[in-house]
C-alpha cells in the first residue's frame, strides 16, 4: 500500500459522521449506549496493551539471561559427556542433559514470544486500537452533539 492509498484510507475514515437522518432521541440513545459499551473495551484493551507492554519488556531481558544461563549449563554437561565412563555418574548426568534441553526448548519458545518481533505486533496492535479509539469519540461526539440539538427542539 503506498502513501497515497495509505492517505486516502486514512482521510476515508475520518470523514464526518452523517447522523442527521435519525430523528429519534431514543435511537440516539440507543447508539450512544452501543458505543459507550464499545468505547469502554477499547479502554480496557488499551491499558492491557500497556501493561503487557512493560511485562514483556522487562521479562524479555530475563527469558534471555536464563536462556544464556542454561544454554552453558547444557554445553558443561555435554562436554563433561563426551568423556565420562558408562556408570551411575554417566546416567545422572543424562538426565540432566534431558532436563536441560527440555528447559532450552521452553526457554527458546519463550524467547521468541518475548522478542522484538512481539514487542513490534503489541505496538502495532495498540497503535490500531489507539486509531479505533479516536473514531470511537469522533463517532460519540457527533452522536451526542446530534441528540443534544435534537432534545432541545
Amino acid at each position: 500500500m503506498g502513501v497515497y492509498s495509505l492517505n486516502h484510507y486514512i482521510y476515508t475514515v475520518m470523514e464526518e459522521y452523517e447522523v442527521d437522518e435519525i430523528e429519534s432521541v431514543n435511537e440516539y440513545d440507543v447508539l450512544i449506549e452501543e458505543a459507550e459499551e464499545e468505547k469502554s473495551v477499547l479502554d480496557t484493551r488499551i491499558v492491557n496493551l500497556i501493561q503487557r507492554q512493560k511485562t514483556v519488556s522487562g521479562t524479555s531481558i530475563d527469558v534471555k539471561a536464563e536462556f544464556d544461563s542454561n544454554k552453558t549449563q547444557l554445553d558443561a554437561v555435554n562436554l563433561a559427556l563426551s568423556t565420562m565412563p558408562a556408570g551411575k555418574a554417566r546416567d545422572i548426568n543424562e538426565k540432566t542433559q534431558k532436563r536441560l534441553e527440555y528447559r532450552q526448548f521452553l526457554l527458546g519458545n519463550r524467547k521468541k514470544s518475548y522478542s522484538v518481533v512481539a514487542k513490534l505486533e503489541i505496538k502495532h496492535e495498540l497503535n490500531l486500537c489507539n486509531l479505533q479509539l479516536g473514531e470511537k469519540v469522533a463517532f460519540l461526539t457527533a452522536l451526542k452533539s446530534r441528540r443534544t440539538v435534537l432534545a432541545g427542539a
